[in-house]
């Protein structure tokens, strides 16, 4: 497969043999190869601001590289089951990580000492995948529309949503509304009152993988389409269609571009819309 991208001023790409590579996104150079996992690499994220990676894998584990040094991985944690999902907050102090079939996922802090990074489980869900993280990193939503408070590890929210066909879910710029994107439709939920879904369209097509950018434009990926939408306006921005199927995106938008992962083994790059 086309693996799982990641970009911040490099790009990195894990496969499904657990190697991850890092390439240098203005000149699409290789790096560094790393055997990063002993079975496939299900996600990858930077953190903000630095050359270091965080990894997930079916062997379990959840590894921090620091590819500028090439030095030795730290294991953050073995996971019960395999990594499904990770996400970093913005200031990078915070990972959630969560594994496949399990009803608790985990949140770490990367400066404190290893005894000490994990903050308390968090329960009430199934299966994770497309963790987000509110800007201020003072919250955390996953899959079913829900919503925790990362210090106390209590849900704060819970939008009245099944948990089949979810895609992802974002903080909106307001910091109170909730994306939540599943295979054929998006709803925006008011997190400052139960329950309350403020927008509901339905989309043609299988979504499979999503971005909201900063203009409130929400990028959304299938197998056969992508399309760009203004949450603002619920207009179509952008759309091209697919010859073969998306897997994951990853976005660089301080020089507006997005990389897609595809189900013929191909990254690819693409331009936002100048609009």
């Amino acid at each position: 497969t086309g693996g799982t991208p990641a970009y911040s001023e490099s790009g990195a790409v894990g496969d499904s043999e657990g190697v991850l590579r890092v390439y240098e996104t203005s000149t699409h150079k290789e790096i560094i190869t790393l055997g990063a996992h002993q079975e496939g690499i299900k996600t990858v994220r930077f953190i903000n601001g630095t050359h270091k990676i965080v990894s997930g894998g079916r062997d379990c584990k959840v590894r921090l590289w620091d590819f500028e040094k090439s030095k030795k991985p730290e294991v953050l944690f073995k996971m019960p089951k395999p990594v499904a999902s990770i996400a970093v907050s913005n200031d990078g102090r915070l990972v959630a990580v969560g594994s496949e079939y399990e009803k608790t996922f985990h949140v770490f802090e990367l400066d404190k000492p290893a005894s000490d990074k994990i903050l308390t489980p968090f329960e009430g869900f199934q299966a994770p995948n497309g963790f987000s993280f509110s800007e201020d990193g003072t919250k955390l939503a996953a899959r079913g529309a829900r919503v925790w408070d990362v210090q106390t590890g209590k849900q704060v929210f819970h939008g009245v949503s099944r948990l089949e066909d979810h895609v992802g879910v974002h903080f909106l710029n307001d910091r109170k509304s909730l994306l939540e994107v599943r295979s054929s439709f998006f709803r925006i939920w008011d997190t400052t009152q139960q329950n309350v879904c403020t927008q509901d369209m339905h989309q043609r097509g299988a979504n499979v993988s999503c971005y909201v950018s900063q203009k409130n434009w929400l990028l959304l990926a299938g197998y056969r389409q992508m399309s760009i939408i203004s949450l603002d306006t619920n207009e179509q921005i952008w759309r091209y269609d697919l010859c073969s199927g998306v897997t994951d995106i990853a976005t660089d938008p301080q020089n507006g571009v997005f990389y897609t992962a595809s189900d013929d083994g191909v990254v690819r790059k693409w331009q936002f819309p100048a609009r």
